[in-house]
């Protein structure tokens, strides 16, 4: 039988793997139109679009779910060849040069950025002609437009657009009792509840305000209702500071002192324990899962940084740079196992394990579909095991140490049958699945694999040579990866309101995003020091 073209010797170029080049920079790329997309349909993010549609769900659920398990495989690819051919030392010295210290710069420079248009596109909206629902007249504390849409039984229980929040919720959450006793008498749904499964008292609890949630109670709300995280009201009073901060500037709610939130919270947590939900607060701790995510978030993990609490696996601190840091920690594990356990040269028998393995720390993700996001200065255990898996098959596959790889060749013959079990077969069964029963589980943990296996083979037939356009954006694609979060987050609250079809703007945004990221390589960076730092040195490819 022919050997695939993913098996084939390097070319004379030997120090590149021009097929393992362009999936790196495919999963970097990626990226750019994920993180585009995330205005575009209801979700925790900065930026909600005017113009959303749950396709654009789909399509984050479609890329998240393999994006990264495939850098992280491609990486461990590159890991194991640059130790072969050069050495322990020379690896470490390696990835310390193009990983460690790109994440250090970054922090002091992209992150600081990206906060900077965060807290931008969160700024008030210019003051509007007239409220043109109860939920404007709301915020804009319009009596007289209150009373009117109070009158109209068709517009009283309308949500707004950009975060799906029925009024009694937003009336909660900007704290005016009056108002809330005004809806409920006027018929409001107490249990009615936001994409999150969030009702009126979990508002209420978290904004810490026992006088509302003692009204919502008496008015029907129930104190033991979960969201669709398994949180109860009395949960939301433990909150950290960064999610508070981050969640009243999504809602461009006034920010609340923290003294002053911290002693509403512990009165309405008092209360909600007394009428009934439990003792304590915390997540649901019925599983094993649910005990592990407790565990993650509990005080002992939490440290205190003048009135801002931080959780050490929970906060997000690093950002999008979170896989440099993830890197990091793998890179040292391969070099203890370089150190103590390399027995030398083989055929990569331990990647069909880390396949094997993989429904293992998928069965801890609390995502609807594909892995968590990774947040804190810690690496999650389960996420660090998860990637680890990924990144494992990489290395041992690539264990031989000649550029070349048998078993990813053999893995990866029927590409396009491949992509259509993991689209059309394990998507939808982990989607559908749930993340806590055994075939979702199985289908989630299939699904990376298919993927990133059907591109592994798709890249040897079509990416296994020298190109100049496909090296340029190859080397372009980690500096447009670090670079893109604050251009995309300012792009998004720039066409926010602008009254085009979403697909127009979505479109716009990641083509001008691209372009002003590959043009500033070219000008600024491709033969700079920063390019040597990102990209190494550059050669010219032999003929």
């Amino acid at each position: 039988m022919a050997t695939p073209p993913t098996t084939a010797p390097p070319t004379a170029d030997t120090a590149r793997r021009h097929d393992l080049d362009s999936l790196r920079a495919l999963a970097m790329l990626l990226g750019i139109a994920l993180h585009a997309a995330l205005s575009f349909f209801p979700g925790a993010w900065p930026v909600q679009d005017s113009r959303q549609s749950p396709l654009y769900g789909l399509f984050v659920g479609l890329v998240h779910g393999f994006r990264m398990p495939l850098f992280f495989l491609v990486s461990g690819c590159f890991t194991m060849l640059v130790y072969r051919r050069r050495g322990l030392a020379a690896l470490l010295r390696q990835r310390a040069a193009r990983i460690l210290a790109p994440l250090a710069l970054s922090l002091v420079t992209v992150v600081p950025l990206l906060w900077w248009s965060a807290v931008w596109v969160q700024r008030p909206p210019g003051r509007a002609a007239a409220p043109d629902t109860l939920v404007a007249a709301i915020r804009a504390a319009d009596e007289e437009a209150i009373t009117r849409f109070l009158a109209d039984p068709d517009r009283r229980a309308a949500r707004d657009a950009e975060f799906f929040l029925p009024p009694l919720q937003w009336a909660v959450l900007l704290g005016d009792e009056a108002l809330v006793a005004r809806l409920l008498d006027a018929g409001a749904d107490v249990a009615a509840s936001d994409r999150q499964g969030n009702t009126a008292l979990h508002s209420a609890a978290f904004m810490g305000r026992p006088a509302l949630a003692k009204l919502l109670v008496d008015r029907g709300a129930d104190p033991t209702v979960r969201n669709e995280s398994g949180l109860r009201p009395v949960d939301a009073t433990a909150t950290d500071g960064e999610t508070t901060e981050f969640i009243l500037r999504l809602l461009r709610l006034p920010p609340i002192d923290a003294e002053d939130l911290a002693a509403g919270r512990a009165a309405t947590r008092e209360w909600l324990v007394a009428v009934g939900p439990g003792p304590a607060a915390g997540p649901v701790v019925g599983t094993l899962v649910d005990r592990y995510r407790a565990w993650l978030a509990s005080p002992r993990f939490t440290i205190r940084l003048g009135r801002l609490t931080v959780g050490l696996f929970t906060t997000p601190v690093l950002q999008h740079l979170w896989f440099l840091w993830y890197l990091c920690w793998l890179v040292m594990a391969f070099a203890v196992w370089a150190r103590f356990l390399d027995r030398g040269p083989g055929p990569g028998r331990a990647a069909p394990w880390c396949v094997a393995l993989t429904p293992v720390p998928q069965w801890f993700m609390a995502g609807l579909f594909g892995p968590d996001t990774a947040t804190g200065l810690l690496p999650a255990p389960h996420l660090l095991v998860y990637y680890g898996l990924f990144f494992a098959c990489g290395a041992a596959a690539f264990s031989r140490g000649d550029g070349t790889s048998e078993r990813l060749a053999s893995w990866s013959r029927r590409p396009w049958l491949m992509l259509a079990l993991a689209i059309l077969v394990a998507f939808p069964a982990g989607f559908l699945g749930g993340r806590l029963r055994p075939a979702g589980v199985a289908a989630q943990a299939a699904y990376p694999w298919l993927v990133s296996l059907a591109l592994v083979g798709l890249s040897g037939r079509w990416c296994n040579r020298a190109r100049p356009t496909v090296r340029f954006v190859a080397d372009a694609s980690y500096w447009m990866y670090l670079m893109h979060m604050p251009l995309v987050i300012a792009g998004q609250g720039i066409l926010r309101d602008v009254p085009w079809p979403g697909f127009a703007k979505f479109l716009l945004l990641v083509v001008v995003v691209t372009s002003i990221l590959l043009v500033s390589y070219r000008l600024i960076v491709r033969d700079t020091w920063i390019g040597r730092l990102l990209s190494g040195p550059r050669r010219a490819p032999t003929a």
